[in-house]
């Protein structure tokens, strides 16, 4: 806490306040002297022992003793500091604000967004500098940018593009915010300061911990009034995530609700032409899911479109996702040797089903896995296991048959088991044939055998297996509880094969139940994920490779409104690729005449729809807190001389009281 005397050289008028003084000296009646001897020494005693005053003079001398004092201190023009610097005493000033600029501050509060509360805060800063301090304005959002370089003495250009300016839909980097701070005002004269106005959510903000150099002083300056209520649109997914043309879907969409207080909202629904609705209650800090059906499409990729009514934020209450509906499922048989029938009689079954596009393919052809949406193994000896691990974790579905002599540590890895298994596996030779039987008919690929329609696919006998327990969940297992048929599902799904399918171990492949079950599998195991959809950030930047075919063509990029954007051209060994900055949410376009070349989906960040904010103690142990539009005072100091006039006017009102009070006793 500081006071500054801002006219300093009257304080040598503080020797008026002997003046009361002095004139109640010389105010004081001498009644005439009479001299009698009889009371000459009552006199004396009077005069050295008892000697009162009336309360009157001792009144009137203090009040006009502090009123002289109040009338030189009113000319003294004291300021009043409670924290900070007194900026009008420390010269030329350095300081750099720090505007948050994410998408929390898009929150409609009062009629006006938080962010334009931070820019009118941020320009009225920047008035009540000097002409000789420097200022500058960093944005804080996912790549933090400064107006200039480095501090600049052109506040009025600042205040113009503060004027402009609009918050965006990116999340925010505050450590990197105000490292550029820090840098910025190395260097530089007089005192430095960092100013940050955001409304300080609770997930941008929890783990920020600045480190201040010493000569640095940092200002924290909170807009908004702290929690707000938010419904945001938080999640959209398909089932099956990856459809076939013709086939019914379901679309999911996930409500989330960011309040204390249960709330309904409509969700709508869009897909080209096709339009739905409905209403549903959203649990306090919870979620709640609403499910669309729609009939089959055909092949091709459609664009969904996930919208909730309209709130005080309206920037989560839409979300998109693309559908990407497959012609067919693309299926790569990989075969030990020519002599392996499991793979043969596999691709006669596949290439009997019209949905199913199945071809061989080696098994070192990693380009030709990578193209495929499920891998099938007929004798996989363990190569390519990285590969394989790749394709798995892109959602894809893998079925591995082993071959005689694989070293089973191989199989528990590309299960994605942690179970490690020692030695090889081994075919055994049964004894008597051996049959199979269920061990989870509640799954859903034995649900169209239910009614025996299409036979038993537990039906049949074999004479060979491998003795061998991979792990996972069991579907089918043979009587003597050895594993025929195992899943495991993690990003992708895993489907361990130990059914042999050569007419000499059997004749499960003959019987009518193999092609619809095998089919069945295969839906189950297609692709968890869709693959091709490209979904990023606001803020980030959207690449495009450019094949040699479209090398010499122009390509454009769109955003949501259908404004060209800018884009850059680098060349990376052989390739050209093309970037652009994705500035909003929505679905950008990038074009080559009227033709589409790519779509690419820009969604809102998750993180930004929960607007709790920290608490001010937190805020304050980043430095100095101010609340909004004080910062000025905190530079400037608070004007002591109204409050010192209005006790001089007290005063002398009370002088005249007691003057009037004594005149009447």
């Amino acid at each position: 806490m500081n006071i500054i005397f801002s006219n300093a050289y009257i304080f040598p008028f503080l020797l008026l306040l002997a003046l009361p003084l002095l004139l109640h000296l010389l105010a004081r009646k001498k009644p005439p002297l009479y001299d009698f001897s009889s009371l000459e020494f009552i006199r004396k005693i009077v005069k050295h022992s008892i000697r009162m005053k009336r309360p009157k003079d001792i009144l009137l001398l203090v009040l006009r003793t502090l009123f002289v004092l109040f009338i030189v201190w009113l000319f003294l023009k004291p300021l009043f500091f409670g924290k900070g610097l007194p900026g009008a005493f420390s010269g030329s000033r350095n300081i750099v604000i720090i505007v948050d600029a994410t998408a929390s501050m898009r929150y409609i509060e009062a009629g006006q967004t938080r962010f334009s509360m931070a820019c009118a805060e941020a320009s009225e800063i920047l008035s009540g500098l000097g002409k000789n301090s420097k200022a500058n304005v960093i944005w804080l959002k996912l790549r933090p940018q400064g107006i200039y370089p480095g501090p600049s003495l052109n506040k009025t250009y600042i205040q113009e593009c503060l004027a402009k300016a609009d918050a965006n839909s990116e999340t925010g980097d505050p450590a990197t915010a105000f490292e550029l701070a820090l840098k910025m005002l190395e260097g530089t004269d007089g005192a430095r300061e960092i100013c940050i106005i955001s409304d300080f959510q609770n997930s941008q903000w929890e783990s920020f911990k600045p480190v201040t150099p010493g000569g640095v002083k940092l200002i924290s300056v909170k807009v908004g009034n702290g929690n707000a209520a938010n419904l945001a649109v938080t999640r959209i997914f398909v089932e099956p995530a990856f459809p076939l043309a013709g086939e019914e879907e379901k679309i999911y969409a996930e409500i989330k609700n960011y309040s204390s207080e249960p709330r309904r909202t409509t969700v709508f629904f869009q897909l080209g032409g096709l339009r739905k609705n409905m209403s549903v209650m959203v649990p306090a800090w919870g979620t709640a899911s609403s499910a669309f059906r729609i009939d089959g499409k055909k092949a091709g990729t459609y664009t969904l479109e996930i919208s909730i009514g309209e709130d005080l934020f309206p920037e989560d209450n839409q979300r998109w996702a693309f559908l990407n509906v497959a012609p067919a499922l693309k299926i790569g048989v990989c075969e030990n040797s020519k002599e392996n029938m499991t793979a043969k009689f596999w691709l006669r079954a596949l290439n009997a089903v019209s949905w199913i596009n199945a071809e061989s393919i080696a098994l070192n052809d990693a380009d030709a896995i990578k193209k495929c949406d499920i891998i099938m193994l007929a004798g996989w000896d363990g190569r390519m296991a990285e590969t394989l691990k790749e394709f798995l974790a892109s959602g894809a579905g893998v079925f591995c048959m082993p071959a005689e002599g694989m070293p089973l540590q191989s199989l528990s890895e590309l299960s994605g088991l942690k179970k490690t298994q020692a030695g090889k596996a081994l075919l055994e030779n049964l004894s008597e044939p051996l049959g199979l039987q269920i061990s989870a008919p509640g799954d859903k690929v034995f649900s169209i055998f239910s009614e025996g329609t299409y036979g038993n696919p537990a039906g049949g006998t074999f004479h060979r297996r491998f003795n061998i327990n991979a792990g996972g969940e069991v579907l089918l297992r043979y009587r003597d509880g050895i594993p025929a048929l195992t899943r495991n599902r993690n990003k992708g799904t895993f489907y361990f094969w130990n059914m042999a399918l050569d007419g000499k171990d059997g004749a499960f492949a003959k019987r009518q139940q193999f092609l619809p079950f095998l089919a069945e599998l295969l839906l189950d195991a297609r692709p968890l994920i869709g693959r091709t959809a490209k979904h990023y950030m606001p803020g980030e930047e959207a690449q495009l490779k450019l094949s040699p075919e479209m090398a010499g063509r122009e390509i454009k990029l769109f955003s949501p409104e259908s404004k060209l954007c800018n884009i850059k051209n680098r060349i990376s060994g052989n390739c050209a690729i093309l970037s652009g900055v994705l500035q909003s949410c929505g679905v950008y376009c990038w074009k080559s005449g009227e033709n589409i070349i790519e779509r690419t989906i820009v969604n809102f960040p998750q993180i930004e729809s929960d607007l709790r904010t920290v608490s001010s103690k937190k805020i304050e142990s980043f430095g100095i807190l101010s609340e909004s539009g004080s910062v000025k005072l905190l530079h400037e100091g608070l004007e002591l001389w109204p409050f010192i006039l209005a006790a001089v006017m007290a005063l002398l009102l009370l002088e005249g009281l007691v003057m009037l009070w004594a005149e009447r006793k």
